[in-house]
């Protein structure tokens, strides 16, 4: 599993060609997991980039796999909470948050914290790249309680663009993961862990994961297949509009 989210190579690549970075970009991805995106956008374009996650064991991918892939080039990745970083305004040429809103603030108010944090980093004319989950419709309560959340944890598709267009950002590229995209990112999870359980028949860890991946699977096909979508979306911030 390439990323924890809905998001396939071939999504990845008109994302990525869509960024039009120049060899100067400053680029900062925030949850950045083990970098499989910014291990990307390096061998599409010249940049140097910033990689801050909680997990030390995916940054230390990101590192081992930047170290071997490339030489003579600025990248960094740390393990740090992204709110405990002292970081310069209007530094960077694109900041990226895929599936971690949560990284800026919690529950309803992410999205907005994302776009705000965005708009005191970036240049004049910078790109926030933003991968968020919206509601396809109005979920069941009982996915809520499933959940253990309030409906406001998520906008509608338009919803997470009005968000952060309140924020000085204006919307050049907005789209969805297909369902084809969302049940291969679900089910990759217990395809994983059956593998590892075949090496490891006896091992409770495993055992226990598989259970939780399963109930989760039970409640993905029983109401967030319907009700919950992924969406990809690109804002410039406004050269106009200075928040």
């Amino acid at each position: 599993m390439e990323y924890n989210s809905p998001l396939s190579l071939e999504k990845e690549k008109k994302l990525i060609s869509l960024l039009k970075m120049t060899p100067d970009s400053q680029v900062i991805e925030v949850g950045c997991g083990n970098g499989k995106f910014l291990l990307s956008l390096m061998e599409a374009y010249e940049v140097s980039v910033l990689g801050v996650d909680t997990d030390s064991m995916l940054i230390n991918q990101a590192r081992g796999a930047a170290d071997t892939r490339f030489e003579n080039r600025t990248y960094r990745f740390i393990c740090e909470d992204f709110q405990s970083l002292n970081l310069r305004s209007q530094s960077y040429d694109l900041l990226i948050c895929n599936g971690s809103s949560h990284a800026f603030g919690a529950g309803a108010h992410a999205v907005s914290s994302v776009a705000q944090h965005a708009n005191r980093l970036l240049k004049q004319g910078g790109l926030l790249l933003l991968g968020e989950c919206y509601w396809k419709k109005a979920p069941p309560q009982a996915y809520l309680d499933f959940l253990g959340q309030d409906k406001g944890i998520y906008s509608d598709y338009k919803g997470n663009i009005d968000l952060v267009h309140a924020q000085g950002f204006n919307p050049i590229y907005a789209t969805s993961s297909s369902q084809h995209e969302w049940d291969n990112f679900e089910w990759s999870h217990k395809q994983i862990t059956r593998e590892c359980l075949k090496g490891d028949p006896t091992n409770s860890q495993l055992k226990k994961k598989m259970l939780r991946i399963e109930t989760w699977l039970d409640a993905y096909l029983k109401w967030g297949r319907e009700h919950l979508g992924y969406g990809f979306y690109l804002f410039e911030k406004n050269t106009l509009c200075q928040k």
